[in-house]
């Protein structure tokens, strides 16, 4: 199956430095923070249980790896499974790299080198770059680009796509390339965000893909790709298949079978907790607020109807609909706070 905006019609008629920035957060501290206060509503009965008053601050700083590196561009900092060894990078304008992970490194080596079909519109060009779960066995990493747009209309073409190595990740040959979607996107918000859940089905976050404020409601659109978290199975077919359990698995075409959760406006970045299986977005926001919220199975995030906590427009639903999933935490951009574009979750110690 490979998936196109022409398909996907007919289906519906049918039926520059590099710098590195990581945020640190607790989702479940900040959930606690706004649903009470600290501390217990009763004493326990082992009275020498106390509750205490939880960390609210920590100390976070950029500090710079690879001095003798600078590499403009940067969209992606990535390792292969279980080698700590190298570090790949990927470009906006479609050069994927790679370099030792050593302190002193001074110089990287090309692995895949796109930049002649590759475009760069508003948040567009070579923005996602990973690897198979399995890889090398497995020997696929997967791409999200922008290409010129095939109708000749749209600002561009989104290109969801599987690349191969045959050396083990020494390089990736783009005469492998299988694209799995694309689609066409209008000005400004591409998305970008990619991860494999615990059950090996790859995630890919793409943007409402339009002019500010999603003025034709692609985030609702059920028939459009943009605005959505997909959820493909990458191992049971080629380029992929529809996994099962999917909210729209068996539709036929409309709604989307690949759609797994609505209503995202930028979904630049995000991550899942392999462990619980839970799924975080960082969710660029539009005039007034960022937000970070869990992704879950048929979610409605609420864009272009609500903005973070808040009511936006009721052009496309109701600001009152209790079915829209509110963010985990969202905020403002005064004092110079501006897009949520990383995060990452952990577990362990700072």
């Amino acid at each position: 199956m490979v998936a196109t905006a022409a398909h996907k019609s007919a289906a519906l008629k049918a039926s520059t430095t590099a710098w590195l920035m990581l945020i640190l957060a607790s989702p479940l501290a900040a959930i606690a923070q706004t649903a009470a206060q600290f501390g217990l509503d009763t004493r326990p009965d082992n009275q020498s249980c106390l509750a205490v008053e939880p960390p609210n601050t920590a100390s976070v700083a950029l500090e710079r790896q690879f001095p003798n590196l600078s590499i403009n561009n940067l969209t992606v900092l990535t390792q292969a499974p279980g080698d700590t060894s190298q570090w790949y990078f990927a470009t906006r304008d479609g050069l994927v790299g790679r370099f030792a992970n050593n302190q002193s490194a001074s110089n990287f080596t090309t692995v895949m080198d796109i930049r002649g079909p590759v475009t760069v519109p508003p948040d567009g060009g070579l923005i996602q770059f990973i690897f198979h779960p399995n890889f090398p066995a497995d020997s696929r990493a997967f791409v999200n680009y922008s290409v010129a747009a095939a109708d000749g209309v749209s600002e561009a073409d989104i290109i969801i796509s599987s690349v191969e190595s045959t050396d083990g990740g020494l390089t990736f040959d783009p005469a492998t390339e299988e694209i799995m979607i694309r689609w066409p996107r209008g000005r400004f918000h591409q998305g970008g965000y990619m991860a494999f859940d615990n059950q090996g089905y790859l995630h890919v976050g793409i943007g409402d893909g339009t002019v500010q404020g999603d003025p034709n409601g692609n985030s609702q659109n059920l028939g459009n790709f943009l605005g959505k978290i997909l959820r493909l199975d990458v191992d049971s077919a080629r380029p992929y298949a529809i996994p099962a359990d999917n909210p729209y698995a068996g539709s036929g075409g409309f709604p989307l079978e690949e759609i797994y959760a609505i209503g995202v406006r930028n979904p630049y970045r995000g991550d899942i907790d392999l462990v619980s299986g839970n799924e975080y977005i960082g969710d660029v926001g539009y005039r007034n607020r960022e937000e970070v919220s869990a992704v879950t199975r048929n979610a409605n995030l609420g864009w272009n109807i609500k903005e973070g906590f808040l009511c936006y427009s009721n052009q496309y639903g109701d600001c009152a609909d209790p079915t829209l999933v509110d963010p985990l935490l969202d905020y403002d951009h005064s004092g110079g706070n501006c897009a949520i574009i990383g995060g990452m979750f952990y577990r362990g110690t700072l």
